[in-house]
């Protein structure tokens, strides 16, 4: 608990600088100790942290038949499409291509963190 308090910190201090929190994390996770099972028990402890608020939805029947299901999808897909032609036509009014507008449409569905370090990268040229 005490190395996930460390890097939650240590997230917070990049943070607190101009640096994106992501990058506050990866020297903590570098230094944690890996032989003797201590990396594998510190994610099985993160993953119980952080699928616990997900737990009830599929263990309590709100999740189990074909018409919320449907409902999820379509919420998702709903979702993805909007935004998706939400920056792409806004990049559009700002003058860029189709081309490249649909790729500022799509761009932030790809992990997020490749964005981040690339805005990262931009701030420091």
């Amino acid at each position: 608990m005490l190395t996930l308090l460390i890097a939650l910190a240590s997230a917070f201090l990049t943070q607190a600088i101009g640096i994106h929190a992501i990058f506050g994390g990866f020297p903590i996770g570098l230094i944690c100790p890996h032989e003797g099972g201590f990396a594998i028990k510190m994610t099985e402890t993160i993953e119980d942290l952080f699928a616990a608020p997900f737990l009830p939805l599929t263990n309590s029947g709100l999740l189990d038949n074909r018409t919320v299901w449907g409902y999820v999808i379509g919420i998702i897909a709903i979702a993805f499409t909007a935004k998706v032609i939400g920056g792409a036509v806004a990049s559009r009014f700002c003058g860029m291509l189709w081309r490249e507008s649909v790729t500022i449409g799509v761009f932030p569905f790809l992990g997020g963190e490749d964005y981040r370090a690339l805005q990262f990268v931009l701030q420091l040229a």
